[in-house]
C-alpha cells in the first residue's frame, strides 16, 4: 500500500495546486471563448507574381487573442473591394486545418495574379469571419530599399495621387462598442522609394464613435502615414456605442484629395445562442458544472438589452446518457438576459471532452457549441490493484508448483516432521507475495522515474509483478518452512507422490 499511497499523495498535491485547498470548491480552468478570426497578410502590397503569407489568429469577443478551442477548418476566398480595378490571385492552399490549442496559423499563401485590389476573407464554422486587403501593382521599376533614401518627400498628390477608402460599399455593423467596421485607405499607385503620404481619417459624428488605427484607439480622428513603396495603409477600424449612420472621411494632408464612405451602426439584435465563458477543463471527479447561457449578435457579442422572450434547451449530443441539466430549459427575457443551469455528470464521458448545445426552441437563432475537456483518465478503484496483483501471485505460485511437478498434494499435510502446504495452502501466500512485490516495484518506480504514476497505477503492471511475486514468494516460503521445521537426515523437503509423502521421480 505504500506505493499506492505515495501515488495518491502526489495526486492530492496536484489537485490542491489546480483546484485550491481542501475546503475549496473545485474550480474549472476557464478560457475566454473563441469567437472570431483575425486575418493578416504580409506584405500587403504585391507585384504581379509575388507571394504573401496569410496568418489567421483566434480572438474572443473583445478582440483579444485566445487559443483555438477545437480542431477547425478555415476557408479563404476573394471578394470585390469596391470601386476601381479588381485584382486576383491564388491561394495555396485555399483551406487549412488548425488544431485545438493553436493561437494562430500561418500555413497559407496568396500569389498575386492580376493588378488591382483584392479583399481576402477567412471563414470558419461558428466563428465571426475576418478579412484583409491586398493591393497588387503591375510590374515596373524594381523594388528599392527605403532605408537607402533617408530623406523622404511628400508625394506629389496634386498631380497623380488619389485616395479611396475600401471597402467602398456601405457597411452594417452592430452598435455594441466592440464590433468594428474594417477599412483601408488605398492609393491609385504605389509610392516611390523616396515618398511617403500623410493622411487624416475622421468620423462624423464623433460622439460615441472611436477610430482605431493598427489596433490603437485614436478618438474620432487619426493621422496615419503610408510609407515608401506601399499603396495602402494599415487597417482602420470604426466602432460605435450607439446606433447611427457614420461618415468616415479620409484626405491627404494638408488639403489634398479625399474620399468618404458610410458605416451604418444598428441596434444589436440576437443572432445566436451562446454559453457565457468558454472552454472548460474540469477534473474527472467533478460531477457538477455551472453553466450560463446568453444571446449574442452577429459578431458573437452578448446582447444585454433583449426585446422579447426566448426559450433555450440544453443538451449534449456526445454524452446524452451521462449528462443531465437542472433546469434543462431556460427562459431569457428583457429582465433576465442570462439563464443559468447546472450540468450533472452521472459517469465518465465517452471521450476526453463533452460537447454541449444550447438551442433556441423557436428555431430562429443560430447556436455555438461549448466544449468541456475532462482532465485526467478514469482511475480504477484501489481494490482492483489488490485483486490483479493477488491473482497474478496465485498464478505465479501455481506455475512454480506445476514446473516442480508438485501438484499431487492438494491440501496442507504434515508428513515426516515437515509441513507441506499443498496447492490450496500456497494460494493465500501466493496472493500476498504477489501484492507485496507489486507495491515494492511501484515504490521503486515512483522514486526513480518521473512518469511513474502513469505506469504504476495500471492493472497490467500490478498483474505482472504479482506473477513474479507468486513465483519467488513460494520459493522463499519453502526455505522458511524448512528452517522452522528441520527435516530429518536423508528426508526430502517436499512430499512427492501425494499424501503418502513418497519421493517423486522429478525431484
Amino acid at each position: 500500500m505504500m506505493a499506492l499511497g505515495s501515488f495518491r499523495a502526489r495526486s492530492f498535491v496536484l489537485a490542491l495546486t489546480v483546484l485550491g485547498g481542501p475546503g475549496d470548491t473545485p474550480r474549472v480552468t476557464l478560457q475566454a471563448p473563441t469567437q472570431r478570426l483575425r486575418l493578416t497578410i504580409n506584405p500587403a502590397t504585391l507585384r504581379v507574381g509575388e507571394t504573401a503569407r496569410l496568418t489567421v489568429d483566434f480572438l474572443d469577443s473583445q478582440f483579444q487573442p485566445v487559443a483555438n478551442d477545437r480542431n477547425r477548418t478555415i476557408d479563404f476566398a476573394q471578394l470585390p473591394s469596391g470601386t476601381g480595378q479588381a485584382g486576383s490571385g491564388t491561394f495555396s492552399p485555399s483551406r487549412v486545418t488548425v488544431p485545438r490549442g493553436a493561437q494562430s496559423s500561418a500555413t497559407a499563401t496568396f500569389r498575386a495574379g492580376s493588378p488591382g485590389k483584392v479583399l481576402i476573407r477567412a471563414t470558419a464554422p461558428d466563428l465571426a469571419p475576418a478579412q484583409t486587403l491586398v493591393v497588387i501593382v503591375p510590374h515596373g521599376s524594381s523594388w528599392m530599399d527605403p532605408s537607402a533614401h533617408p530623406t523622404f518627400r511628400i508625394a506629389a498628390y496634386q498631380q497623380d495621387i488619389t485616395v479611396e477608402i475600401n471597402p467602398h460599399e456601405p457597411t452594417v455593423v452592430p452598435a455594441n462598442g466592440v464590433s468594428r467596421a474594417q477599412l483601408w485607405v488605398t492609393l491609385n499607385r504605389r509610392l516611390n522609394p523616396d515618398e511617403e503620404l500623410q493622411i487624416r481619417v475622421k468620423s462624423v459624428p464623433g460622439v460615441g464613435v472611436q477610430v482605431l488605427y493598427d489596433g490603437i484607439r485614436q478618438g474620432n480622428v487619426t493621422d496615419l502615414t503610408i510609407g515608401a513603396g506601399l499603396a495602402l495603409s494599415k487597417e482602420v477600424d470604426i466602432l460605435s456605442t450607439r446606433p447611427a449612420t457614420v461618415r468616415v472621411i479620409a484626405w491627404v494632408l494638408p488639403n489634398g484629395p479625399s474620399d468618404e464612405v458610410r458605416v451604418q451602426f444598428e441596434r444589436p439584435r440576437p443572432a445566436r445562442v451562446m454559453f457565457e465563458g468558454g472552454q472548460d477543463s474540469i477534473p474527472l471527479r467533478q460531477q457538477e458544472v455551472p453553466l450560463a447561457v446568453e444571446l449574442a449578435d452577429q459578431d458573437h457579442v452578448p446582447v444585454g438589452d433583449l426585446q422579447s422572450t426566448w426559450r433555450i434547451r440544453l443538451s449534449s449530443p456526445t454524452d446524452p446518457d451521462v449528462t443531465t441539466f437542472t433546469p434543462e430549459t431556460l427562459v431569457l427575457s428583457p429582465g433576465r438576459p442570462v439563464g443559468r443551469s447546472v450540468l450533472h455528470l452521472k459517469g465518465a464521458p465517452a471521450a476526453n471532452d463533452i460537447r454541449l448545445l444550447a438551442v433556441d426552441l423557436g428555431e430562429t437563432l443560430g447556436f455555438v457549441e461549448r466544449t468541456i475537456i475532462v482532465a485526467g483518465s478514469i482511475e480504477p478503484p484501489a481494490y482492483l490493484f489488490v485483486l490483479f496483483a493477488g491473482l497474478g501471485g496465485v498464478l505465479g505460485g501455481l506455475a512454480r508448483d506445476f514446473y516442480r511437478r508438485q501438484v499431487s498434494l492438494i491440501l496442507p499435510n504434515w508428513s515426516s516432521g515437515y509441513l507441506h502446504l499443498g496447492l490450496l495452502g500456497n494460494v493465500p501466500f501466493s496472493f500476498l507475495f504477489g501484492y507485496v512485490l507489486f507495491q515494492a516495484a511501484a515504490l521503486g518506480l515512483l522514486l526513480g522515474y518521473q512518469h511513474a504514476p502513469a505506469i504504476a497505477s495500471t492493472r497490467p503492471f500490478a498483474f505482472f509483478f504479482g506473477v513474479l511475486g507468486g513465483v519467488g514468494g513460494i520459493a522463499v516460503l519453502d526455505r522458511l518452512l524448512d528452517r522452522i521445521f528441520p527435516r530429518r537426515t536423508g528426508e526430502r523437503p517436499r512430499p512427492s507422490g501425494g499424501a503418502s509423502g513418497r519421493p517423486s521421480q522429478g525431484d
